[in-house]
């Protein structure tokens, strides 16, 4: 297990939408700020939010980057297309099950 550890500070949203210049298709998603520390830094980053899916509550939160590891064809990839899963801190804690 790869833990990063997430920080969610408010609970508003960013709406995208336009049109795929590759496809031409529509395309709509919304994004939630959230905060990530790693080696001691604070990044901000941009959380996709899968459809219908409501914006996380303000806290703290866990990601197990290893969920999101693909072999692509240059090695392993970050899978960028895979909604993020957020875990609560306290939850996250607790060991799971072999």
């Amino acid at each position: 297990m790869s833990l990063l550890n997430l920080r969610i500070s408010s609970t508003e949203t960013s709406a995208k939408s336009g049109i795929s210049n590759k496809s031409g298709k529509p395309y709509a998603f919304k994004q939630q700020t959230a905060f990530v520390e790693i080696n001691d830094e604070t990044r901000k980053i941009d959380v996709t939010l899968a459809d219908g899916e409501p914006p996380y509550p303000v806290g703290k939160y866990t990601l197990d980057v290893l969920d999101y590891v693909v072999v692509g064809r240059f090695g392993f990839e970050f899978d960028r297309f895979k909604p993020l899963k957020l875990v609560p801190a306290s939850v996250s804690a607790i060991p799971r099950a072999a």
